[in-house]
Order: C-alpha cells, then sequence, then structure tokens
C-alpha cells in the first residue's frame, strides 16, 4: 500500500511540468483574449471612430 501511494506521487511529480506548460499556454491565450477585447472595445468607444464612421456613410452614401 506504501509503494501504490509512493508511485502515485511520483506519477503526479513527472506530470506537473506537462501540466504546468499547459497551464502556462491557457493562461497566455487568456490575457492575448482580454488585451485584443479591451483594445478593440477601447477603440470602437473613441470619438475619433465615430467620425471616421460617419464620414464613410457620406461618401458610401454620396457614390449611390
Amino acid at each position: 500500500m506504501v509503494k501504490t501511494e509512493q508511485n502515485t506521487y511520483k506519477n503526479f511529480a513527472v506530470g506537473l511540468p506537462a501540466m504546468s506548460l499547459n497551464i502556462i499556454i491557457m493562461i497566455s491565450l487568456f490575457l492575448i483574449f482580454v488585451f485584443l477585447t479591451a483594445t478593440s472595445f477601447l477603440y470602437l468607444q473613441s470619438t475619433s471612430t465615430h467620425v471616421y464612421r460617419q464620414v464613410l456613410e457620406e461618401v458610401c452614401t454620396d457614390i449611390r
């Protein structure tokens, strides 16, 4: 029984590097997603974006 517990802990310890790599990759992807979401949200809320959209709408309606 003691031998089984040692094997369980050894298997867990052997799997730690792979789990930590997976966790690091997941956290990195999450942070990239949060950064891109925040920047796109801030860009869409800026006043220059609204002016640019209005000019584009005017140009598009003038073309038609």
